[in-house]
């Protein structure tokens, strides 16, 4: 999922849950320094079945801010 789409980013924004409820596992999430948001929920999620590695790839070009 490329996180570059202003629309996207936008629901992102507007419901991150509903927006990670609606991604298949394993999913790649590129770009995400334009929804930091995500780090706390995808994290959370990871948290909460760590035996299940490899399920999120987390990408970016630049610091998030």
């Amino acid at each position: 999922m490329l996180l570059e789409d202003p629309d996207v980013v936008a629901r992102v924004r507007a419901d991150p849950r509903s927006f990670l409820d609606n991604l298949t596992l394993p999913v790649i999430l590129d770009k995400m320094q334009n929804a930091p948001a995500l780090f706390a929920y995808v994290r959370a999620r990871v948290n909460r079945h760590p035996q299940r590695k490899g399920q999120w790839l987390l990408t970016g070009s630049q610091e998030a801010r």
